[in-house]
């Protein structure tokens, strides 16, 4: 086991020689393996080990067992160890996603600071085949294209990955021939999150019912995928450069392009957009489809992006400019827009409304994986006094900040955000009375939110807006 490990290490070039490594430790079987494996190839490696030890704070006197078990295995094998508390649930309200969002980030953030502090060269994390299948899957149900399919990737940027040619079944059969203890966190055994239940349902079933190495085969798609991505964003790199020139902050694809594979003027498309916007969140394939749509229209049409982009055609070019100095809607143009009445939408230019229906059970399950978009929002429809507008602030606005139903003047949070006075006459506000719903590019008021209770959503989605900023 530790020959094949370590050949997928020289393999992938994780470490070199005098390397100094962090290693996140929580304590369960996989991190437990990293770090045994890595000591027993310090000496090959002449590699200094920083053992990092997250404690959460979410699962009590079980958080702390695994903290102390943590430090008593790297006391065994003379490792540094260095731990942290955080409050995840309350880093989580404060960044307004989940627990186990919040925690990742805060991890990563927190081997860096080791990193930086250590002079160390990279991060060791503990991934390995089944979290890969288990990625792929939940990518390919929630909806992705190759990037998503390809799973995770041995190595990126500073983070490691030296066991994720092990599968969970060899990294436990290694730490039990070698007698080694581990912990077990209890949240991963239940069904409450999507990821658990396709680690403990849907793949148990799959391996047991079609094929006993299915997740492995999986697992193996993937990196055949991550092949093909890897040379796919190389060719898009490479035509990106033959077809795109920029002016100012202007990007002008050249009609030439249209010689090439419809898949690689997409992923130049999609990269022209990720260059001016910084981000790619609410653009969807028809976004892309639109600007495609563009190299076999007349001269001097044009269409609207995400981000405040517009795509325009030119005699020669399909030019992509960035909306700065102008607005799309000024106070004047907007007084008051009914989008939403008597349990119907209202066709409008500004927003469109579409109505999801949900079950007891589903809604867990939906509430979970809620995508974060910046104009498009979903909200409980049955939390809908009056009528839904699309309006302009007005006198005794206010917007719910927190789920005890804390409320906050409109004018409060526009000086809290340090929104400028100026601008906040400009900025749309999906309302239901005084009561604001979404202040739109901002944030979703904590009242609308959709919950486990929620039986009808509503899913709003805006049709053109500026890039925020």
């Amino acid at each position: 086991m530790e020959k094949k490990v370590l050949e997928f290490i020289n393999q992938n070039r994780m470490i070199k020689q005098g390397d100094g490594v962090v290693v996140g430790v929580s304590g369960g079987a996989d991190s437990v393996c990293l770090l045994t494996m890595l000591h027993s190839f310090s000496k090959e490696f002449d590699m200094r080990l920083y053992a990092v030890h997250v404690n959460h704070h979410i699962r009590g006197n079980e958080a702390d067992e695994d903290q102390k078990y943590v430090v008593d295995l790297c006391r065994k094998l003379n490792v540094e160890c260095i731990c942290y508390d955080i409050d995840a649930a309350q880093i989580a309200r404060e960044m307004k996603c989940s627990e186990e969002e919040a925690g990742r980030e805060e991890r990563y953030r927190i081997f860096r600071e080791v990193k930086k502090a250590k002079n160390a060269v990279s991060i060791a994390v503990a991934h390995n085949l089944n979290d890969v299948s288990e990625t792929i899957l939940f990518n390919l149900f929630r909806g992705t294209g190759i990037g998503g399919l390809s799973g995770i990737k041995p190595v990126r940027d500073d983070i490691i990955r030296p066991i994720l040619c092990l599968a969970r079944r060899e990294i436990e059969e290694y730490l039990s021939e070698r007698n080694i203890a581990f912990r077990t966190d209890s949240t991963n055994l239940g069904t409450d999150y999507s990821r658990n239940k396709l680690r403990n349902v849907v793949i148990p079933y799959i391996t047991h019912n079609l094929n006993p190495a299915a997740d492995i085969n999986i697992a193996k798609a993937g990196s055949s995928l991550l092949e093909i991505e890897d040379y796919l964003k190389a060719q898009t790199e490479t035509v990106y450069d033959r077809y795109v020139s920029i002016e100012a902050d202007d990007y002008y694809l050249s009609l030439s392009i249209k010689e090439e594979h419809p898949a690689i003027v997409k992923r130049v498309i999609r990269m022209i957009i990720d260059k001016m916007a910084g981000r790619l969140k609410d653009v969807t394939s028809l976004h892309i489809d639109i600007a495609m749509g563009l190299l076999g229209a007349e001269t001097g049409n044009s269409a609207d992006l995400p981000y405040g982009i517009t795509v325009q055609k030119s005699y020669s070019h399909i030019i992509f400019k960035t909306k700065k100095a102008q607005k799309k809607y000024e106070k004047d143009e907007i007084t008051d827009r009914e989008i939403w009445k008597d349990n119907r939408y209202i066709e409008n230019d500004i927003m469109t409304i579409e109505k999801v229906d949900l079950t007891s059970e589903s809604a867990e399950e939906f509430v979970q994986n809620i995508p974060d978009l910046i104009y498009t929002k979903w909200i409980d429809c049955d939390k809908i006094k009056g009528t839904l507008h699309v309006r302009n602030r007005q006198q005794g606005d206010y917007i719910t900040i927190d789920g005890a139903g804390n409320t906050k003047k409109l004018k409060d949070f526009f000086i809290n955000e340090k929104i400028p006075r100026d601008e906040r006459d400009n900025i749309l506000l999906v309302a239901d009375g005084s009561h604001i719903v979404w202040i739109i590019g901002y944030r979703l008021g904590s009242y609308y939110k959709v919950s486990k209770n929620t039986r009808q959503c509503l899913v709003l989605k805006g049709k053109v807006f500026e890039k925020r900023g």
